[in-house]
């Protein structure tokens, strides 16, 4: 289970350690990944007040032996999280900037990437003309 739960994780292009989020130069990496400020504001998640009603109504029982079950599973899940996070521990966040063509995009999205992209392919023509007309002037 060890390996199959590794192999799954490794395939997502990132995975937000929650309590990284306390770190700004994570928060500020993340951020840049996406090209939004602001992920660490707190909203109202949808369903807390009914599920913390529900949970006071309704309080938890666990038995010794699903305890002990949950103790050991625990460990592996310990386990896992250090290697899967011991990466961040140097506190460098060397994530990528922010390039719409690594996502899949929806059409609203696709709409403004392709624009972005054009945007960015006309400057790219207008600074090697600029540079070319330089490199034509030293030449007189």
């Amino acid at each position: 289970q060890y390996q199959v739960a590794k192999e799954k994780l490794l395939k997502y292009n990132l995975v937000v350690v929650i309590e990284k989020l306390r770190d700004p130069k994570y928060v500020q990496a993340v951020e840049d990944i996406f090209g939004v400020p602001g992920i660490t504001e707190r909203g109202q998640p949808f369903c807390e007040r009914p599920s913390h009603k529900a949970n006071q109504k309704h309080p938890l029982i666990v038995h010794n032996n699903t305890r002990e079950k949950l103790t050991r599973l625990n460990q592996v899940d310990i386990k896992f999280y250090h290697e899967m996070t011991s990466c961040l521990d140097s506190g460098r966040y060397n994530f990528p900037k922010w390039d719409p063509s690594r996502f899949e995009l929806n059409s609203t999205d696709m709409w403004i990437a392709k624009a972005a992209k054009k945007l960015e392919k006309e400057s790219a023509k207008r600074r090697a003309k600029a540079d070319k007309e330089k490199k034509e002037k030293k030449k007189k």
